[in-house]
């Protein structure tokens, strides 16, 4: 997956980087001989890897990990269009946050880290949700990921 666009995956220094208890071979070999692997033969008849893969939930891609910002194209224009003011937008568009994102299903935390203020938005992909935006604009906040990004809006 390539990471969204003016950031790079990182390695997060406190976070110690999780080590799978399973081998390739290990997971190949218990995929292979799982009662729902498509290989094995069931009374069931048969249908192709499209046809199961189509009736599988739509689930959001796993954006998981700890991402540091390298570019910040056309923010203070964003900013300007969401009312912001003048001194807010000038510090906003300094900054070079780190994001941390854990993501379980439809249950997302993003961690904004920076200089000037750390905050944490947990919510449901989908679902209307408060953001905690003190001090900056009070709105109310959908997020959806359609296509494989990240869209966040009033």
């Amino acid at each position: 997956m390539d990471p969204p666009a003016g950031f790079v995956r990182a390695r997060n220094p406190a976070v110690a980087a999780p080590q799978s208890p399973l081998s390739p071979e290990g997971a190949h070999f218990r995929a292979a001989h799982h009662p729902r692997c498509p290989g094995r033969a069931s009374s069931r008849p048969a249908r192709s890897v499209a046809t199961w893969l189509q009736s599988l939930p739509e689930m959001p891609v796993d954006f998981t990990g700890y991402w540091k910002m390298l570019a910040n194209e056309n923010f203070e224009d964003y900013l300007r269009a969401l009312d912001v003011n003048v001194a807010l937008r000038k510090i906003a568009n300094l900054l070079k946050p780190d994001k941390e994102i854990v993501q379980d299903g439809d249950h997302m935390i993003i961690r904004t880290l920076s200089t000037f203020r750390n905050y944490i938005m947990d919510f449901q992909v989908g679902k209307e949700f408060e953001e905690d935006l003190t001090g900056i604009d009070d709105r109310k906040c959908m997020v959806r990921i359609p296509s494989c990004s990240l869209h966040t809006g009033r």
